[in-house]
C-alpha cells in the first residue's frame, strides 16, 4: 500500500463558533496514477475536493477542510473521521475539535482561569486590572467554581475611580486565597523639627511587603502639615518602597510644641506617624518659667477649693499653699502675682506684720512699673485686709469697683469684690447676677462656680429655672461631690419645666438619684426623658428601675420597651404584659416583641398569651398583609402555624398567604463591625446584584436562592468577603413547612420564582406545583443562563411524561432553538419528534446529529427509511451517529449496507453488526470485498468474509477477482492463507478457467497430499507447466501422475522472491572434496512471475554450492541472501538413479532376489523415462 498522507490526524482547539480550516494532502509512492474517494463522517466537515482519478506528482493532491463548530457549546469535544479510499489503499483521519472555553490573550498568554490570571497580576497589575473588568473575564468565571465566581461578581462590580478598581482586584485575589494582603509601614520612626524660619518640605519613606496592589491615601490631623497629594498607587513605587513629600507651614505654627500625626490608611493597613515641630519662644528659660508658674497656680486653686468645700482644713490648705508658693518665690523671687499670693495666705495665717513687709516690697514695683489692673486690685483687697481699717476697706471697695466697672469681663476682679465688698455678700441675688453675667461672657472658673454654688446651696430658691449658669453650677458641684437634697429636690421639679434635653443635666439628676434613691427624682428622670422623646439604650436603666417599683408614670411601659436590648428573650414585667394584653398602641416593630415575647416565654406567660391572642393575629396578619417582616414577626407566625385556622384570622387566607410567601425568605443580617455600612447579595440565579443598607448593624433582605454570598461594604466603598468581616445570617420564617400545606398561588416575582421552584435545595425538580413558575423563569432576563440552564428540558420532560400535550407543543413553539445549549437541543429534538418527524428535521438539518442521543436518532432515521427515503446525507449522518452510539435495528443497517462509505474497517463493523442481527450480508460483503480488491488493502476477517459470500448469490465477477487476488498474494508474497481458500480455489477450478498463479497455488498446496481428485483436477495444470519450462521444486511430487517430470528430480532449486522486474543473479563457487572454487560464478536468475525468481542447476554427489544472491535495480541494491546447497540426490534420502543401482547390486550381493527385482524395475522405469524425455526433446 503506497497511500501516504502529510498529517495522521487533526486535532485543534478553537472557540465557540469559529471554523477550522486547513489542507491535507495525498501522494502516492511509487505510482504516478492516483484515484480516491473521500468521505467524512458528519456534514460539518467540509471538503474541497470528494474525489479523484488521475496522474499525480511529487506535489500530491491537495484537499482543502472547513470544520464548522455551530451550535457548539463551549468545553465540547468534537470527534469525527475523514476517510480516504484509495486505489493505493486506505486512511483513516481522526479529527477532535476542542471547543475552549473563553480565554483572554495577555502579555503573559492565554487567561482562562484564576490560575492563569492570578500569574499575571503577579507580573502585570496594570494589565490585570484592566481585564478584570471585561465581559470575558466575567464569562471566564462564570463557568468555574461557584465561591470563586461569587467573588469575582463582587469585586469587578466596583465601580468609581482606579483607586477602587484597583482594590477590587486585590480583594479578589486574596478572598480566593491566590496572595496575602500587601501590607505597608513607614520607614521613620517620627518627624521632628525645631525653630522653622519658613515652610519646609519633609520626605519620608514607605515600604511594602507582599506583591499586589499597594495603593493607600493619606492624612493629616493637623493644619501645618501640608500633603502634596492624597492618593497613591502602584505606579508611585519604585520597587518596594515611595518617598512621600509634605510640607510643613511656618505660617501655621505656634509658640511651643505643635503635634500632628501623618495618617496612611489603605486595605489592610492603618498607621500613623507623629510629626513634632518644637516653636520656642526668644527665651525659653522664661517660657519654661511660665508654664511651671501656670501649673503652681492650678494647683493652688484646687487647693483652695478643696479647704472651701471641706475636704482639707485651712492649716492643711495653708501648709500645701505655702509650699506651692515657696516654688514659685524660688523660680521669681520679684514675680508681684507670687508675692501677693504669698501676702494672702500669711493674712490667712493671721501674720499680719510679715504680710505687710511683703505688700510693702510689691508697692515698690508698684511704682516702678504699670502692673495688670488684676494684680493692682488683687494688691488693693491685700492692703485693706492687713490695714483692718473700716475707712481703708472702703476706699479699697470704691477702687477696686472703678477698676472692674472698665472691665467687667474680669472674673478675678469680681471674686476680689466679693471678699471685699460686703454689700454683695448681703444679696446673695446680685451676688448671683453678677457671677451668671460672668458665665454668659464665657467664664469658666471652678472659683466662680464655687461662689455660686454657695450661694444656691444656702438658699435653693435662688434656682427659678436650669439655665446653662444653673447647669453649670450644679455640674461643678456634683464632680466634687456636692450633694445637697434641697438641690435635689429643687432640680427635681424645675425639670419638669424644661423643654429640650440636656445630656449634662441627665447626669446631674442620675447623680442626685443614685445619692439619695428617690422616687420622685427617678420619676423626674424618667419624665424627662419621656417628655423628649430621648430612646437611647444607656437610660434603659431608669425605665427598668421605675417599672420595677411600679411607679405611675405615664408612656413607661412604652418608654422601657423603646429604651431596651430587643435581643433578649428574657421575660418582661407582667404589670407590662398584662397592660399591654388589655391595650397595646405601641409602634409595629415594638408590638411584635411584645408579642413574640410571650410566646418565647409561654410557659410563664400563658395566661398573658391567651387573652392576647385574637389582638396578637390580627396585628401580625395586618402587618404581613402591609409586606412588613422581621425576626418578631416571624415568631409569632410560626407559633400560630402561618395563621391556619387561627383564632383572630378573618382575612382572605389566598391573600395571606401570597403576603406570607412574599416575606418567607427574608434573612436578617447581623454585622458588628461599626465601619461596615451596607451588604451586597449576589445568588446564583439573578443577573444584578442587591445591595442593602445597615441600619444599628443590621439589614433584613429576601434571599431566594439556596446559592448565594454575601459581602460587605465600608464608608469608603471599599467591599470585604468573609474572611475580614464576622457576620450572623439567620433565617426567619420556617417557609418550607408551610409551603407543603397549600397550593401556591399567581406570582409576579421571579425570586420567589426561585424559592418556590427549589424549595431549599440547590436544584430545581419540576412538579404540578412549581411547573408555571419554570415555564415563565425560562424566558426571564433577570435570571442568569447558567442557573436557567436545563430548566426547558426539565420542564419538556415533566410536560410529556404527564401528558401534557398542548402545553408541550406550545413551548417547543415558543422555543428559540438558537439560544439553546446542545443538551437542551438533544432534548428538544427528542420531543419534537414524539410530534413532527419533519420539525426535528429541521433542526439536525441545520445543527447536524452531533451530541444527539442515539436513541433518538435511531428512531428518526428508522421513520424517514421505512417511508421510502433514497439515499440522503441528513439520513445517512443519523444513521452512522445511531450506530456508534451503538443504537441500530435492521432497518438502520440495510440502509447502511446500500449507502455507507467509508475504509473496510468501518465497513466490517457493519458486516459485524449484520451478523449479530441475522439480517442480510451479502450486499455489505460484496462491497467489503470489491473494495478490498480496489484498495489493495486487507481486514483479517477477509477470508470469512468471502466464504461467507460465495455461500449466496455471488458475483462471479467478484468471486474471480477475489480468487485471483488472493492467488498472488499466496503465492508471490508467500501470504499464508486459509485451507479453505485452496479447498475453494480447488471447486472454482472445476467450472473456470484459472490462471497459471492460481494453479501454482493449488498445486504447491496439494503436493504430497495424494489428494487424487485434486490431481485429476490439477494435472492439465501440471503437464502444461512442465511443457512451458515453469516447473518448481514441489512439482517433483508430482512425478507418478507425470513422469516426464523425473528428468528434473536430480536438479537442485534455488527461487527468491523479490521486486519484480529488478536485475537478480546468482553468484556461486563448487566445494569438492572440501576444496573451493577461488571465483564466483555469475547467472541470472530467471523471472517466472512478478517477483518470482528461479535458476535450476546439477550439483553433483559430494559437491556443494556455496552462493548468494544480489538484486539491483529493485526496492533492495546488493545481496539479499546466502546458502549451501547440496545434490539433489543426496537429499532424496536415496531415490535417485544412482541410488537404486547402488541399492539393487547390494541386493544381490547379499541373495535378497525379490529386493534385487524391484530396484531393478524401478531403475528401468526411470532410465527410460529420461531417455524418452531426452529423445523427445531432441
Amino acid at each position: 500500500m503506497s497511500l501516504k498522507l502529510d498529517i495522521k490526524k487533526i486535532d485543534e482547539t478553537c472557540k465557540k463558533g469559529e471554523p477550522v480550516t486547513g489542507t491535507l494532502v495525498l501522494r502516492a509512492k511509487d505510482a504516478d496514477h492516483l484515484a480516491f474517494m473521500l468521505r467524512v463522517s458528519h456534514r460539518r466537515i467540509q471538503l474541497t475536493r470528494k474525489d479523484y482519478n488521475g496522474p499525480i506528482g511529487e506535489e500530491g493532491i491537495g484537499i482543502g477542510y472547513e470544520i464548522s463548530t455551530f451550535g457548539f457549546d463551549q468545553g465540547t469535544v468534537f470527534k469525527g473521521n475523514i476517510s480516504v479510499i484509495s486505489d493505493q489503499g486506505e486512511a483513516r483521519i481522526p479529527v477532535t475539535i476542542s471547543i475552549v472555553r473563553d480565554e483572554i490573550s495577555s502579555s503573559q498568554g492565554p487567561v482562562r482561569n484564576l490560575f492563569h490570571f492570578t500569574n499575571l497580576a503577579k507580573e502585570n497589575m496594570d494589565e490585570a486590572v484592566r481585564l478584570f473588568y471585561t465581559d470575558s473575564m466575567r464569562r471566564i468565571f462564570s463557568d468555574g467554581d461557584r465561591d470563586i465566581y461569587f467573588k469575582y461578581r463582587a469585586f469587578s462590580g466596583l465601580a468609581g475611580n482606579d483607586h477602587l478598581c484597583r482594590a477590587g482586584v486585590e480583594e479578589f485575589l486574596i478572598e480566593t486565597n491566590k496572595k496575602s494582603p500587601v501590607l505597608l509601614n513607614f520607614a521613620e520612626s517620627g518627624v521632628m523639627e525645631r525653630s522653622l524660619t519658613e515652610d519646609k518640605d519633609i520626605s519620608v519613606t514607605v515600604r511594602k511587603s507582599g506583591w499586589g496592589y499597594p495603593g493607600f491615601v493619606l492624612e493629616a490631623d493637623a493644619d501645618f502639615i501640608e500633603l502634596q497629594r492624597q492618593e497613591y498607587g502602584s505606579e508611585d513605587f519604585e520597587g518596594n518602597f515611595v518617598e512621600i513629600v509634605f510640607t510643613i507651614r511656618r505660617d501655621r505654627l505656634h509658640e511651643g510644641h505643635n503635634f500632628g500625626r501623618l495618617k496612611l490608611t489603605s486595605l489592610h493597613t492603618n498607621i500613623s506617624i507623629p510629626v513634632f515641630v518644637d516653636m520656642p519662644s526668644g527665651d525659653r528659660s522664661a517660657r519654661d518659667r511660665h508654664i511651671s508658674k501656670q501649673n503652681a497656680v492650678c494647683k493652688l486653686m484646687n487647693e483652695f477649693i478643696s479647704f472651701r468645700i471641706g475636704d482639707s482644713t485651712g492649716a492643711e490648705w495653708i501648709e500645701r499653699s505655702g509650699k506651692l508658693i515657696e516654688r514659685l518665690l524660688v523660680a521669681d523671687r520679684n514675680d508681684p502675682e507670687s508675692r501677693l499670693m504669698q501676702a494672702q495666705l500669711l493674712l490667712a495665717a493671721k501674720r499680719y506684720d510679715e504680710a505687710d513687709i511683703v505688700l510693702s516690697a510689691v508697692e515698690r514695683q508698684l511704682d516702678e512699673k504699670e502692673l495688670p489692673y488684676e494684680l493692682r486690685a488683687y494688691y488693693i483687697y491685700l492692703c485693706a485686709m492687713c490695714s483692718r481699717n473700716d475707712r481703708e476697706l472702703k476706699k479699697a471697695v470704691r477702687q477696686v469697683w472703678d477698676i472692674f466697672d472698665r472691665d467687667r469681663s474680669s472674673w478675678r476682679v469680681l471674686w476680689i469684690l466679693i471678699y471685699l465688698d460686703e454689700t454683695i455678700k448681703m444679696s446673695p441675688e446680685r451676688e448671683r447676677g453678677l457671677i451668671e453675667e460672668q458665665v454668659s461672657m464665657g467664664m469658666r472658673s471652678p472659683l466662680m462656680y464655687l461662689e455660686a454654688y454657695s450661694i444656691l446651696s444656702h438658699d435653693p430658691s435662688l434656682i427659678r429655672r436650669l439655665s446653662e449658669f444653673e447647669i453649670n453650677v450644679l455640674g461643678f458641684a456634683i464632680r466634687h461631690g456636692l450633694l445637697k437634697k434641697e438641690l435635689a429636690d429643687t432640680v427635681s421639679l424645675l425639670s419638669q419645666r424644661m423643654r429640650g434635653f440636656d445630656p449634662r443635666l441627665l447626669k446631674i439628676m442620675g447623680a442626685y438619684f443614685a445619692e439619695f434613691d428617690d422616687d420622685e427624682m427617678l420619676i423626674s428622670i424618667c419624665s424627662y426623658l419621656i417628655r423628649n422623646e430621648v430612646t437611647d439604650k444607656r437610660y434603659f436603666r431608669y425605665f427598668k428601675e421605675a417599672v420595677d417599683r411600679d411607679l405611675g408614670i405615664t408612656n413607661l411601659y412604652d418608654y422601657y420597651l423603646y429604651t431596651m436590648d430587643h435581643q433578649t428573650a428574657k421575660l418582661l414585667p407582667k404589670s407590662l404584659l398584662m397592660y399591654y394584653g388589655l391595650q397595646n398602641d405601641l409602634p409595629p416593630a415594638l408590638r411584635s416583641y411584645v408579642y413574640a415575647n410571650m410566646i418565647v416565654n409561654e410557659s410563664e406567660a400563658s395566661a398573658y398569651l391567651t387573652q392576647s391572642t385574637d389582638a396578637c393575629v390580627s396585628f401580625a396578619i395586618s402587618e404581613i398583609l402591609a409586606g412588613h417582616m422581621d425576626e418578631n414577626l416571624a415568631i409569632i407566625t410560626d407559633h400560630f402555624r402561618f395563621f391556619r385556622g387561627a383564632a383572630g384570622n378573618t382575612a382572605d387566607m389566598g391573600t395571606l398567604d401570597t403576603a406570607i410567601i412574599s416575606n418567607g425568605f427574608i434573612r436578617m443580617i447581623t454585622v458588628n463591625d461599626p465601619s461596615i455600612k451596607e451588604i451586597i447579595v449576589f445568588e446564583e440565579a439573578f443577573r444584578d446584584e442587591r445591595t442593602v443598607a445597615l441600619k444599628n448593624g443590621r439589614a433584613y433582605v429576601s434571599i431566594y436562592d439556596t446559592d448565594y454570598d454575601i459581602f460587605f461594604v465600608d464608608a469608603r466603598g471599599r467591599r470585604y468577603g468573609r474572611q475580614y468581616v464576622t457576620y450572623d445570617d439567620t433565617k426567619l420564617l420556617r417557609i418550607y413547612d408551610f409551603l407543603n400545606t397549600i397550593e401556591y398561588p399567581e406570582l409576579d416575582d421571579p425570586g420567589l420564582w426561585v424559592a418556590l421552584s427549589e424549595r431549599g435545595r440547590n436544584y430545581i425538580t419540576v412538579d404540578d406545583r412549581n411547573a408555571g413558575y419554570v415555564r415563565r423563569m425560562i424566558d426571564c432576563d433577570q435570571l442568569t443562563e447558567r442557573f436557567r440552564e436545563g430548566l426547558l428540558t426539565s420542564l419538556m420532560r415533566f410536560y410529556y411524561d404527564n401528558d401534557m400535550q398542548s402545553e408541550l407543543n406550545q413551548l417547543l413553539f415558543d422555543t428559540d432553538v438558537e439560544s439553546l445549549t446542545m443538551q437542551e437541543r438533544n432534548e428538544y429534538v427528542r420531543f419534537c419528534s414524539m410530534r413532527s418527524d419533519d420539525e426535528a428535521r429541521l433542526v439536525i438539518d441545520k445543527y447536524g446529529s452531533y451530541g444527539m442521543d442515539p436513541k433518538i436518532l435511531m428512531r428518526l432515521s428508522t421513520r424517514f427509511i421505512e417511508d421510502g427515503a433514497a439515499e440522503d446525507p441528513v439520513i445517512l449522518e443519523m444513521c452512522e451517529a445511531s450506530f456508534r452510539g451503538n443504537k441500530y435495528n435492521e432497518v438502520i443497517l440495510g440502509y447502511m449496507s446500500r449507502h455507507y462509505e467509508g475504509t473496510l474497517r468501518e465497513l466490517k463493523e457493519i458486516w459485524n453488526a449484520c451478523r449479530d442481527f441475522d439480517a442480510d450480508v451479502s450486499l455489505i460483503e460484496g462491497r467489503i470485498l470489491e473494495q478490498m480488491l480496489e484498495t489493495g488493502a486487507y481486514i483479517g476477517e477477509k477470508d470469512e468474509i468471502f466464504f461467507d459470500y460465495i455461500k449466496h448469490d455471488a458475483s462471479k465477477r467478484i468471486v474471480s477477482r477475489y480468487f485471483r487476488k488472493a492467488a498472488e498474494d499466496a503465492f508471490l508474497k508467500d501470504t499464508l492463507m486459509d485451507d479453505r481458500f485452496y479447498m475453494g480455489l480447488l471447486e472454482y477450478a472445476i467450472d473456470e478457467d484459472i490462471t497459471d498463479i492460481e494453479a501454482l497455488c493449488l498445486i504447491r498446496f496439494y503436493a504430497g497430499r495424494r489428494d487424487l481428485r485434486a490431481d485429476r483436477i490439477l494435472y492439465p495444470y501440471v503437464r502444461d507447466m512442465a511443457e512451458r519450462d515453469i516447473i518448481f521444486e514441489f512439482f517433483m511430487d508430482y512425478r507418478n501422475l507425470f513422469p516426464g517430470l523425473e528428468l528434473f528430480a536430480e536438479e537442485t532449486f534455488i527461487e527468491y522472491r523479490g521486486t519484480p522486474g529488478a536485475r537478480v543473479e546468482l553468484n556461486y563457487c563448487i566445494e569438492q572434496n572440501g576444496e573451493v572454487d577461488v571465483e564466483y560464478n555469475v547467472e541470472r536468475m530467471k523471472e517466472l512471475f512478478p517477483g518470482v525468481y528461479q535458476l535450476r542447476c546439477l550439483v553433483f554427489p559430494g559437491e556443494l554450492l556455496q552462493y548468494y544472491i544480489t538484486e539491483n535495480g529493485g526496492s533492495r541494491s546488493g545481496p539479499v541472501r546466502s546458502g549451501v546447497e547440496k545434490s539433489s540426490e543426496q537429499l532424496s534420502n536415496g531415490s535417485g538413479r544412482h541410488d537404486i543401482l547402488q541399492d539393487a547390486l547390494t541386493s544381490r550381493t547379499m541373495g535378497d532376489t525379490d529386493s534385487f527385482l524391484e530396484l531393478a524395475e524401478d531403475y528401468m522405469i526411470k532410465d527410460r523415462v529420461v531417455r524418452e524425455v531426452i529423445w523427445e526433446e531432441s
